[in-house]
């Protein structure tokens, strides 16, 4: 999969640079471009009593025009081919019927924009294209990427993706199984046998884990790396690696072996969205088709159309 499309919706300009500059790490790497999506801020609309004015609504999306177009100069003279667009109605949907419209291979959107995280979990449920959660200084590039693993081929999902970031980029992969810890109940007594018990347990897990990503390892075209830990906390232990092992960006499906489909997000990324240190990049495996209750409504805005 290339990723010579890459859209970075912004709220706030100035809460977005870190997105627009991982966005054009990426666009650079697969020779693409970087579109800039520009969305106006509940309130800017000036809305009362369900009229909107029309003077400030285009004041508002003046100012936006113009805090765009500094980011479009700054890119081009990085030499990263840039386009602006604007969005007239800020959701979720528009921005995922935005997505779906363009074609576009990868969103990239920035944490610290107020606007972009109210609207993060509605679209990491219904895109079926990547979304990368920008994170870190806006310089970061992406040279260690950390792919977590449960023995699932739901994790597994992340793998071509991340390997054709880590050929494009330059990066090394670091394959992670955590394994977790047998839980023996508390008030009963550990007898040397159970406690025995539990360590061959633990030592047969680890010998699987070895081959299983030493397997996955001899296939891959890029340098990659292992990583096996054993922990209390499977998402505590993540967090651990993504510190001590410097990880710039986690790549990760949303549901791995155990995860519900009936959930948007299983409950190691979940914690890998709101806690990880690192970017994160998720693809969502069950996409839901998006409402069309919205799509339907009444997008109109003062400025015609």
């Amino acid at each position: 999969m290339l990723l010579k499309t890459v859209l970075v919706p912004i709220g706030d300009a100035m809460q977005s640079e870190t997105a627009v500059q991982q966005a054009a790490t990426v666009a650079e790497a697969f020779s693409g471009k970087v579109t800039l999506l520009g969305m106006l801020q509940p309130g800017e609309q000036a809305e009362a009593q369900g009229f909107i004015d029309p003077v400030a609504w285009n004041a508002a999306r003046t100012r936006k025009h113009a805090a765009l177009t500094e980011v479009v100069a700054r890119l081009e003279g990085q030499g990263v081919p840039v386009e602006m667009e604007m969005l007239d109605v800020s959701s979720a949907m528009q921005v995922l019927r935005h997505v779906d419209a363009g074609h576009f291979d990868l969103v990239v959107v920035s944490e610290q924009d107020a606007v972009l995280r109210a609207m993060l979990r509605e679209m990491l449920t219904y895109s079926s294209t990547p979304i990368c959660v920008a994170r870190g200084p806006a310089g970061t590039r992406f040279r260690r990427i950390m792919v977590p693993l449960d023995g699932s081929q739901r994790a597994e999902c992340m793998l071509p993706l991340a390997t054709t970031l880590a050929q494009s980029l330059g990066a090394t992969l670091l394959l992670t199984h955590i394994i977790k810890e047998p839980e023996m109940p508390q008030r009963m007594s550990h007898k040397a046998e159970d406690i025995q018990l539990v360590e061959q347990l633990l030592d047969r897990s680890q010998q699987e884990s070895e081959r299983y990503l030493n397997e996955l390892v001899a296939r891959l075209p890029v340098p990659a790396e292992t990583y096996i830990a054993v922990h209390q906390s499977i998402a505590t232990a993540l967090q651990d690696v993504i510190r001590q092992q410097a990880i710039d960006l986690v790549a990760v499906c949303a549901h791995g072996y155990v995860g519900l489909p009936e959930q948007p997000l299983g409950g190691i990324t979940n914690s890998l969205l709101e806690a990880s240190p690192a970017s994160v990049l998720i693809r969502q495996d069950l996409p839901s088709a998006l409402p069309q209750a919205e799509f339907e409504a009444n997008g109109r805005h003062p400025g015609g159309g």
